[in-house]
């Protein structure tokens, strides 16, 4: 499964990458929820400033792919 798949269960719409995460549906909670199913899915480590940096599905998506290439 993809970062943007993954991201997609917890948006309101169907997320595209230059989408807004806030703008999506995707608050600070929500986030964190979103930032533990990655982790467990891909078997990664997200740090906070990492999670909340990151304003767009697109930065979010190059984020976790950058973390499972490691």
């Amino acid at each position: 499964m993809t970062p943007i798949q993954i991201i997609a269960r917890h948006a309101a719409v169907e997320p595209h990458p230059s989408d807004i995460l806030t703008e999506i549906g995707i608050d600070q909670a929500t986030r964190i929820t979103l930032a533990m199913e990655l982790e467990g899915e891909l078997g990664i480590h997200l740090s906070d400033a990492e999670l909340f940096m990151a304003s767009t599905v697109g930065d979010l998506a190059r984020v976790v792919e950058g973390r499972v290439a490691a």
